[in-house]
């Protein structure tokens, strides 16, 4: 049911945005983790365990070079600069940078975050006598959140075109091809309980093709302007990888806040007496448009400005009214974007709900026969 609302509303925030034009009004939604983490105040980040597993090129120190028809000739300035490449998978670079973005995905204001320096240091200080469980319930740390690259590979491989010129003489390029791919997953834990939160696994993969350079009839090697040694860089690669991570992990683990746009109604009808109230709302004085639009309500019972009372009413900190209206709207004039406010409101308003209850609630959890935290 949780995940439900959550993907129902975040749909709506988007279709909210994306539909949104003319004269707007921004919304703060506080929207629940996927994972209940009520009751959670303080939470431990460790650091990501690298990759330690064997990878696609380790016995070779250059990508094969793939023949088709021809016979490719290799040249001397080509295998060098391939020799010149670390081909290996970057695997600290990788996971140090993973443990930042695991420390801003969670860290959105609602928890006491405790850094990857901060929670290794309490690790290793657990001796034979002192699990790490009491270490961190000696810091008050309610949930530890651990993690590991599992897969990481790097794969490559040499094309070479051959391509005839008009006097019917041959030049060979040659394009470098690779692929990486990227597996983290982290755990969460109960340190109380030693309960199992969550387990959550993310993948990505990457690709590319470049010209790498071309062998002159004459025999002369011509590098592409494209070659340099920022090609190479695959720690950047992986990095951009992770990038990503960091949204999931927020959405997953943390309450956040949402920020749509809801739009006023259109003053088709040319109403001057409503103009006001749109340079209020285009300047986020809501309270001050919400007035105009108020009263020519409360005297025309029409739906322009009984729509645009509805969202103001909801922008100022109103939401039981801004419900109410928007049903009363529907009810006066037939208009059906009315009714559609009025459940666009309710889910706005549910989602905040739920996320307040998060934030302010106590957890529940089952405890676990484990003697000690998983790491």
């Amino acid at each position: 049911m949780r995940k439900t609302l959550i993907l129902t509303v975040i749909t709506l925030l988007m279709m909210i945005f994306l539909a949104s034009c003319g004269t707007t009004v921004g919304i703060n939604t506080l929207v629940p983790s996927v994972v209940n983490m009520t009751g959670y105040k303080t939470v431990a980040v460790a650091s990501v365990k690298p990759y330690d597993g064997s990878w696609a090129y380790k016995d070779r120190n250059y990508p094969e070079i793939r023949y088709d028809q021809y016979t490719i000739p290799t040249p001397d300035s080509l295998v060098r600069l391939i020799n010149g490449v670390d081909w290996s998978v970057p695997a600290e670079d990788t996971a140090e940078y993973i443990t930042k973005i695991v420390e801003k995905g969670v860290d959105q204001g609602f928890y006491t975050v405790l850094g990857a320096r901060t929670t290794d240091r309490l690790i290793r200080s657990a001796g034979r006598t002192t699990t790490v469980r009491q270490v961190l319930l000696d810091e008050k740390v309610d949930a530890l959140v651990t993690g590991a690259v599992t897969d990481q590979r790097i794969r490559s491989y040499i094309t070479a075109e051959v391509r005839t010129g008009a006097d019917k003489r041959n030049s060979f390029y040659y394009y470098l091809n690779w692929s990486a791919s990227l597996r983290y997953e982290y755990t969460v834990q109960d340190v109380n309980s030693l309960s199992i939160i969550d387990t959550y696994p993310f993948e990505r993969s990457y690709s590319d093709s470049f010209l790498i350079g071309y062998l002159t009839p004459d025999g002369d090697f011509i590098f592409s302007s494209s070659v340099s040694n920022s090609t190479f860089d695959f720690s950047s690669r992986f990095r951009s990888m992770s990038d990503n991570f960091e949204r999931v992990i927020r959405d997953r683990l943390t309450p956040h806040y949402a920020k749509s746009n809801l739009s006023l109604a259109a003053n088709e009808s040319k109403d001057e007496s409503l103009e006001p109230g749109y340079k209020y709302a285009e300047n986020n004085m809501y309270r001050e448009a919400c007035e105009v639009f108020e009263k020519h309500w409360n005297t025309y019972r029409d739906f322009v400005s009984g729509y645009n009372t509805a969202v103001l009413y909801y922008a100022c900190g109103r939401p039981d009214e801004a419900i109410t209206l928007a049903n009363e709207v529907f009810k006066a004039t037939g208009n059906d974007k009315a009714l559609k406010l009025n459940r666009e409101l309710v889910n706005l308003y549910e989602t905040n709900k739920a996320g307040q209850a998060q934030v302010e609630g106590n957890k529940t959890t089952s405890v676990s026969p484990q003697q000690d935290v998983i790491l």
